[in-house]
């Protein structure tokens, strides 16, 4: 192994470690070196077009919508910001996939074992009484939730494609950890994405095995209690998810094309979120959320028609084209991932937040990275303009 590709899979590691916890500027200088020395080392096996690619195409119109509103004075010049990162993490993880396309399913596993590992101290902590959460640094216990949704999807693969049998012990020891965060829509959202294993009768017994442990788990941990929650207007949780889609609605009305203003949902949702309150008054203390709790929603309230499309370029075709190379072990995963960060994301806007971010955009580079790496000739078929030329 040379000295470039040693480099680089120390660097990879240290993205690993960015994306468990909050990318800050340790993540974002291991981020910089990364692409630094993988372009390096890529440099002479770099396809053509590198960047012909749907998610840094999408990305690039998205900054051109933003680019207009902060022309309009509707954002600031800083949301920009959220966007370079974005691209960042979308290189490094094609870069990698370029540089390692046999390596990806054992370097997931990696991270999967870490996420497993760092989750666990977390509730071990909880217990004797360290920690308040088992979040630590993946700052809340929605964004464990999804870590440990991805670790399961990493860990079920391997079970299954790789009939690995030891993968199983790590896979519901994940679906307990899973079903204590009480998040709900990421647990449903998790055995969807597992689906995409799905080719042979054992593969559907598998995602079956997976379903018993979440419901057992979540009936050991309490959690239960959470799916027999009332989705009626008087439950409160339903009632501040309804304010803001009308409020995202309502801006969407307003700016149907360019938007109200990439990140500024929350100062400009407030005067709809109060109407909304007036018209229904609640018996309980309102609680004041910051974003739509949709992530359709909330790109076409804050970046209007125009936005929306560039991110569904973005995420569309790398999930469609991972998906119709499913037979492939390592494209079934990909494609798994970008069924549960998109599920996930119908509840839980967290796209442009730090480690999710890292986690998400640099799955999509590696989607691209990988295909292009497994067979060149796919992009021809790929759906959108900027495809390469063979």
């Amino acid at each position: 192994m040379t000295l470039i590709s040693c480099v680089s899979l120390v660097l990879t590691a240290a993205l690993a470690l960015a994306c468990l916890f909050k990318t800050g500027w340790v993540g974002s200088v291991a981020v910089a070196a990364g692409l630094v020395v993988l372009w390096a080392g890529a440099a002479r096996k770099l396809p053509a077009g590198f960047f012909r690619d749907p998610v840094f195409f999408g990305l690039t119109c998205f900054a051109a919508v933003v680019l207009t509103q902060i022309a309009l004075g509707r954002t600031s010049p800083a949301s920009l910001g959220a966007i370079g990162n974005a691209a960042a993490f979308w290189a490094l993880g094609k870069l990698v996939a370029l540089q390692f396309p046999t390596k990806l399913l054992s370097g997931w596993k990696v991270f999967s074992l870490l996420v497993l590992l760092v989750v666990a101290l977390g509730w071990v902590g909880v217990y004797w009484g360290i920690f308040p959460d088992p979040a630590l640094g993946f700052a809340n216990i929605t964004r464990t939730a999804l870590f440990l949704a991805s670790a399961i999807l990493v860990m079920l693969g391997h079970a299954l494609a790789r009939q690995q049998l030891p993968a199983w012990g790590p896979t519901l020891i994940l679906a307990g950890l899973l079903a204590a965060t009480g998040r709900r829509t990421t647990m449903l959202a998790t055995l969807v994405a597992a689906l995409v294993w799905v080719r042979r009768p054992f593969h559907a017994a598998a995602v079956g095995i997976l379903a018993v442990a979440l419901a057992t788990a979540a009936l050991l941990s309490g959690q239960m209690d959470r799916f027999t929650h009332s989705f009626e207007l008087t439950s409160p949780s339903t009632y501040e998810r309804v304010a803001v889609w009308f409020a995202a609605m309502h801006l969407f009305e307003k700016h149907p094309f360019l938007g109200c203003g990439f990140k500024t949902f929350k100062t400009q949702a407030t005067p709809a979120v109060e109407e909304f309150r007036k018209r229904h008054p609640a018996d309980h203390t309102p609680e004041r959320l910051d974003d739509a709790h949709n992530i359709v929603l909330h790109l076409a309230a804050e970046t209007g028609i125009l936005g929306l499309a560039a991110m569904l370029i973005a995420w569309v075709v790398p999930i469609r084209s991972a998906w119709r190379r499913r037979d492939d072990p390592t494209a079934a995963l990909l494609a798994s991932l970008g069924v549960l960060f998109v599920l996930h994301l119908q509840l839980h806007v967290q796209l442009f937040s730090s480690n999710i971010a890292a986690l998400m955009f640099t799955t999509l580079g590696l989607t691209m990275g990988y295909l292009h790496a497994s067979t060149p000739a796919l992009y021809r078929g790929l759906a959108h303009p900027l495809a390469p030329r063979q």
